[in-house]
């Protein structure tokens, strides 16, 4: 039981900092995803799919809204231009992804879509903070 409280604590601790709802809901979402996909190819109950899927979009919710205030932070001075690119990555990745989701069994390509996707956002979420965290040592050392 205390080990499930550190857990929860850590968690709790990481999405406080900037980067962490990103990472922690891109994390999630890629854990889900994981269930969600061995959920739709094993052909589970409709319940459980829509119970996995409401926890798939819980985790989208810090996901989106923490990523889209952080790539228009970065974009502060040209923030037409980032919403543009913002805007415009979304529906590119729909238009990509949108075939590649009938191909074969609907059930288990969405679901590897669901993975991959995820998987993907997760990677790109720890660069990023690896990028913040390697680019603000240098800046620290500069003002130094």
């Amino acid at each position: 039981m205390e080990k499930n409280n550190r857990i929860f604590i850590l968690i709790f601790l990481g999405m406080l900092t900037a980067f962490g709802p990103f990472v922690t809901g891109s994390v999630g979402m890629a854990a889900v995803s994981v269930l969600l996909c061995a959920a739709m190819c094993l052909g589970c109950s409709f319940w459980l799919y829509e119970i996995l899927l409401l926890c798939l979009l819980a985790m989208l919710g810090p996901t989106f809204t923490s990523s889209n205030t952080l790539a228009m932070d970065a974009g502060r001075e040209h923030a037409g231009a980032a919403s543009a690119l913002l805007g415009a990555s979304g529906f590119a990745t729909g238009g990509l992804v949108s075939p590649l989701a009938g191909i074969g069994d609907i059930m288990i390509s969405s679901g590897i879509l669901f993975v991959a996707g995820s998987v993907l956002s997760s990677v790109f979420a720890i660069a990023a903070v690896r990028m913040h965290t390697t680019a603000g040592d240098s800046l620290s050392r500069v003002k130094n």
